[in-house]
């Protein structure tokens, strides 16, 4: 008896498996591309899904990382640029832009002393990308925190590896010189 041969996933089950395995890390981007925005950044996630949606039947990209990350910096780049042409007012106020975007995030790191200094470590960086101007962060971002090649950055920003290389530095600089109280100790 021969067992029975396995169905053919569906695009939604395709689909499913694409989220469960990236959404957490496009979302983790995302807050990286808007600077911490969480609303903004859910928005991004949930419209580059969307586009996935659409174009997986057409296209199927070797390196899904970097071409959901491409996706992820293009559509906030015409948000921006439509957000430039139109400027809008909030209806529903600044109730969340109290409390940071980290600290609404789980945190599951220990309430030790040495926790407590991570933590602090962890806002210290977070706050010191976010005054990177997009160009240097989303490479050290994409580097350093993502683990992409340089060569699946270049085609995420559309850029020469050498850029990449050069931003990346560049980046890794700025960052520095925001950080250096941990190489001189505390301020």
């Amino acid at each position: 008896m021969n067992a029975p041969e396995p169905k053919p996933q569906t695009k939604a089950d395709e689909f499913s498996e694409l989220l469960r395995c990236y959404g957490d890390m496009a979302y983790r981007m995302a807050c990286q591309i808007t600077g911490g925005r969480e609303p903004e950044a859910r928005d991004l996630v949930q419209d580059g899904f969307i586009k996935i949606w659409r174009y997986w039947r057409f296209h199927r990209p070797a390196s899904f990382k970097g071409w959901m990350y491409r996706i992820l910096h293009n559509l906030y780049m015409d948000a921006l640029r439509r957000n430039a042409r139109r400027p809008t007012v909030s209806l529903d106020g600044h109730a969340d832009e109290g409390t940071p975007w980290e600290e609404r995030l789980s945190d599951n790191t220990p309430g030790l002393p040495e926790g407590a200094e991570r933590r602090e470590l962890q806002q210290d960086v977070t706050r010191a990308l976010e005054r990177l101007d997009l160009e240097f962060r989303m490479p050290v971002v994409l580097c350093d925190m993502e683990g992409l090649s340089y060569d699946e950055i270049a085609q995420v920003m559309s850029c020469p590896v050498g850029t990449v290389r050069s931003r990346i530095h560049r980046g890794r600089m700025q960052l520095r010189a925001l950080l250096g109280q941990y190489q001189t100790g505390r301020m």
